[in-house]
């Protein structure tokens, strides 16, 4: 094993071995107590578990004020230590918006995406007669064609993807 993975465990998993992947587990245990830096990692990433379980099981009644003022300085502290995190939110939260405007203008470019007259080849557009018992058949062949249409990606689509 090698000691990056072993980082990616702490990370994920925390500092105490019995939450970490049973697969890993060993040959983990074995480079932490090896490795003085992993110890640390591992060491500080129990810290980390520490706070989190004691906040997380302190017992905050609704009507003390003074609780409810002290539940908001721990959570502003908790939201300010974990600044490097939110970094990362914010830019794969902005980056699934760039890409949602990247794809949509690929989408608007295409020259069959504009309406405009059809094309001769182009099947006619399905007609539904009211009271017409085979209608609800054509409407499903016309939803179909529609889901097929857009839901289908062309293959410039397929190459962005």
């Amino acid at each position: 094993m090698e000691r990056a993975r072993v980082i990616e465990i702490i990370a994920a998993y925390g500092g105490y071995p019995a939450a970490w992947p049973p697969e890993e587990r060993a040959a983990a245990e074995r480079l932490v107590l090896s490795d003085a830096p992993l110890a640390a990692a591992m060491n500080e990433a129990r810290g980390v578990d520490r706070l989190l379980r004691d906040w997380a099981c302190e017992l905050v009644p609704a009507t003390d004020a003074e609780a409810d003022a002290a539940a908001d300085r721990a959570l502003a502290e908790a939201y300010l230590s974990g600044a490097p995190r939110r970094m990362w939110m914010r830019a794969a939260f902005g980056g699934a918006i760039a890409a949602s405007l990247a794809i949509g203008a690929v989408l608007l470019s295409r020259p069959d995406a504009v309406p405009g007259p059809a094309a001769p080849d182009a099947p006619p557009p399905v007609q539904v007669a009211l009271g017409d018992p085979l209608g609800e058949d054509a409407q499903a062949a016309h939803d179909m064609l529609v889901w097929g249409n857009v839901f289908t990606p062309t293959p410039e689509e397929e190459m962005v993807l």
